[in-house]
């Protein structure tokens, strides 16, 4: 059996490819032509999906990944397909991908006709007519930035946003699938915290679901406080450039005086010199 893609993404509207019917898919019914892909439906199935693992770390599961090798491969991706006249795409749906939408009957009516295609991302291509059967396309020509349905996914943070390309094989806007959590996995933070006293820091591990965990406090010194000679509670200072003392009321240069052959008087004469 044939079925058709419609591709919708979050309330965006879809992009119905060429040929689809307007009743609904029929149901799974579990039987084995719905499991399998067969030249007959026009599935090609990208690898034996094997027990059900995420190799890609994408999460999906290897017998719903048109390719569990490719983490940004997702269900409802588009992706360019030929024939030996023509252009055309393919569609990723529940973990296969559809047959080429190129087409297959390259015949054509009169010899030296030539006519002009649409191929890959809105751009145009050339062929002629040579005994009987459409030439191979020419190069594409004015393409735009994507395949029209094709839709692109971005995750960080354990999130997940995504994009849709429009009739006109440009990005919609990205709509956010998953919201993004507070960090990365393994990522730790450390700052100041309430819970901790002072001379110390908060320190937080970011875990597997991107949440940050428990704070727990760390001292700043680098050497173990020493007490005081005077016996005052000992104090850590935070590593970094520190000049130990204060300095009050700093007395001027000393400098000592000579006599000078000049006229005038003897505080006149009087010439400083830096001791």
């Amino acid at each position: 059996m044939t079925y058709c893609v419609r591709l919708a993404l979050l309330g965006l509207t879809g992009v119905v490819l060429a040929g689809c019917p307007t009743s609904p898919m029929p149901a799974d019914d579990g039987g084995p032509e719905d499991d399998v892909p067969t030249e007959q439906d026009g599935g090609v199935p990208m690898f034996d999906a094997g027990p059900d693992e995420d190799r890609d770390g994408d999460g999906l599961v290897s017998s719903m990944d048109c390719d569990d090798d490719d983490p940004e491969v997702f269900d409802a991706d588009v992706e360019a397909c030929t024939s030996d006249c023509g252009f055309g795409t393919r569609v990723c749906a529940r973990g296969r991908w559809s047959g080429c939408s190129a087409p297959t009957d390259c015949s054509c009516p009169t010899a030296g006709e030539a006519r002009t295609i649409a191929c890959g991302r809105c751009g145009l291509a050339s062929q002629s007519c040579i005994d009987g059967l459409w030439s191979a396309p020419s190069a594409c020509l004015d393409e735009q930035d994507c395949l029209v349905g094709d839709v692109e996914n971005e995750s960080a943070r354990c999130g997940r946003s995504a994009r849709i390309c429009d009739a006109t094989c440009h990005w919609r806007d990205w709509t956010v699938v998953v919201p993004q959590g507070e960090c990365e996995p393994g990522e730790e933070r450390r700052g100041p915290s309430d819970e901790c006293g002072a001379g110390e820091v908060g320190v937080q591990l970011c875990g597997g679901s991107c949440d940050l965990g428990p704070t727990s406090c760390e001292g700043t010194c680098v050497r173990s406080a020493r007490p005081s000679r005077l016996g005052l509670p000992s104090v850590c200072i935070p590593d970094g450039p520190f000049q130990p003392g204060h300095v009050r009321n700093p007395r001027p240069a000393a400098c000592r005086c000579r006599s000078s052959s000049l006229p005038g008087t003897p505080s006149q004469r009087a010439t400083t010199v830096p001791a």
